[in-house]
């Protein structure tokens, strides 16, 4: 790998860092399956085998992360090569890569790693049967992981360290899945973001125990539920679409949607009410999203990302291997959405939308 590669990874990297991860808190909640499982089938739902572990993230250790070697008279510390990533000014001459190649392994799986708290399916305990490094904790997948330390001066676990390994194989066994994953910016006593909740867990009718409860905060969380659309669904949808889009679907066209092998139409639904809604269509392997809407009541829920999750879902269940769509050039809210999901623009489509008249942005999310 080439500098010039390096940098647009890096720099790509530190914005998603940043968005999803900077001076934030993120607790991990886990467990060997089969005994989650047995707890799950009790009517108590007390999920008491389920354990955590938290980790802060600080701006200084993302350089830990791109395995790098700084250029001291170019960056006086890693905040500072930090801030050239995210103001676009990192230069060749700011760093150096690893002559043992171990840069280029920890950049192809940086992007991916910052998209921890959707993407970690599995944590342990870092054993010696993988590469010769100092970690104590890894999460991550069967594509990488991320590794973490106890500070010695502040006392929090930190990243400090990527690995290109399936994570099976440098934990120790058995393999422990990550179940629930919550956030916090460093300012909140207590945990109240779930970012991730696994698809068996009803986290409104399980007990954790005492020290989890007192970690966390959900007395002020409202259940979000992604279903399938039906035909009573209609007339909710299509206000959202006179709402969302300028050139709104008529209720006939969303009719015939439903009843098309091809589409797939999922609805957001609050205490009963109907406030978002998406369509996937799968032709060939591929998967298209061609609507994606939320209500401006409910924005900023984290409702978009959970109907983009179900779509990417529905896509893998399909066969689909890559996912596309198109987004208005000047929404911006929503490519960064979409860029957190692993899609990248790759074309445009002059003058695509009408009222007004706009440019669309093709992007691509491509199986690795």
């Amino acid at each position: 790998m080439d500098k010039r590669r390096a940098i647009q990874i890096i720099t790509r990297a530190a914005v998603l860092y940043k968005e999803n991860l900077e001076d934030q808190k993120v607790l991990f909640l886990y467990g060997v399956p089969s005994e989650i499982k047995r707890e799950l089938q009790d009517e108590k739902k007390n999920l008491y085998s389920l354990k955590s572990y938290e980790a802060a993230f600080h701006r200084y250790n993302f350089l830990h992360l791109t395995g790098v070697k700084v250029n001291e008279k170019q960056s006086a510390s890693a905040i500072h090569f930090y801030e050239k990533c995210l103001a676009r000014r990192l230069t060749e001459h700011d760093f150096d890569l690893a002559g043992d190649g171990s840069t280029a392994q920890k950049l192809s799986v940086l992007e991916q790693i910052m998209l921890l708290k959707k993407n970690a399916v599995m944590i342990g305990d870092f054993t010696d049967r993988g590469p010769k490094l100092f970690t104590e904790k890894i999460a991550g997948n069967v594509n990488g992981c991320i590794g973490f330390v106890r500070d010695r001066n502040t006392g929090l676990n930190v990243p400090n360290t990527l690995l290109k390994k399936d994570i099976r194989d440098v934990t120790a066994s058995p393999v422990q899945k990550i179940y629930l994953v919550f956030s916090k910016s460093y300012g909140d006593e207590r945990y109240s973001a779930a970012e991730k909740v696994d698809k068996s867990i009803n986290i409104d009718r399980c007990h954790f125990k005492k020290e989890i409860e007192n970690m966390i905060d959900l007395s002020g969380r409202k259940c979000i539920c992604i279903r399938p659309m039906t035909l009573s669904d209609l007339p909710a949808v299509g206000q959202l679409e006179q709402q969302c889009f300028s050139d709104a679907w008529s209720r006939k066209l969303l009719e015939d949607g439903l009843n098309c092998e091809f589409d797939r139409f999922f609805v957001a639904e609050m205490e009963g009410q109907v406030c978002g809604y998406a369509n996937l269509r799968v032709i060939a392997g591929e998967g298209e999203i061609e609507r994606i809407a939320v209500d401006s009541r409910f924005r900023r829920m984290g409702i978009g990302r959970k109907l983009m999750e179900k779509m990417e879902e529905s896509a893998r269940d399909a066969g689909a291997g890559d996912m596309t769509l198109e987004v208005r050039e000047s929404n911006g809210q929503a490519r960064k959405l979409y860029e957190s999901c692993g899609f990248k623009e790759e074309g445009r489509r002059k003058r695509y939308y009408r009222n007004p008249e706009e440019d669309a942005v093709i992007m691509w999310r491509r199986k690795a």
